[in-house]
């Protein structure tokens, strides 16, 4: 009993992968062999393994940029962290869409889920903006013209 206790205390407390480096970027990238993988591919990838992604702090071009994650997993990770707020667990990464359990479990190395805020609430640091100025000028001298600037400024996701 004393067993299945300790298992339980350790599955439900996100205990640190057992999955080793190779086996963890042969499940991210799809490849059969490591031997498949180019070597700026594994370059990237030990780069993560020494300096992981904060998942909660990245915006989308930061988490596109890494290469772990395809359009849709970005999409769908940053529509869940709007909606709930930081994720605060593997177990609940896993519960996104696009993040199987397999694939979370060969994540852990390469990202942390560092919460800035508390459970459940959304992040309080988003701006946004937009900003459009338009203008004429009448003919004087023979200069005329319009002119006009648009601009948008978001500060959630990086813009």
């Amino acid at each position: 009993m004393k067993a299945l206790f300790l298992f339980l205390v350790l599955a439900l407390s996100g205990a640190h992968s057992t999955i080793d480096f190779e086996t963890a970027v042969m499940r991210i990238t799809g490849a059969a062999a490591v031997e498949e993988l180019d070597e700026s591919v594994m370059e990237r990838f030990r780069a993560l393994a020494v300096r992981p992604v904060d998942l909660n702090g990245a915006g989308r071009s930061r988490l596109l940029a890494t290469g772990l994650f395809t359009q849709f997993q970005v999409a769908s990770l940053l529509d869940y962290m709007e909606m709930t707020g930081d994720v605060l667990s593997f177990t609940e990464l896993a519960l996104v869409d696009g993040f199987p359990a397999d694939f979370v479990e060969a994540l852990r190395l390469f990202v942390t889920l560092e919460s800035r805020d508390a459970p459940g609430r959304r992040h309080g640091n988003k701006v946004h903006g937009n900003l459009m100025l338009r203008g004429a000028v009448r003919e004087q001298e023979g200069l005329a013209g319009t002119y006009g600037i648009k601009a948008k400024v978001e500060y959630a996701n990086h813009y």
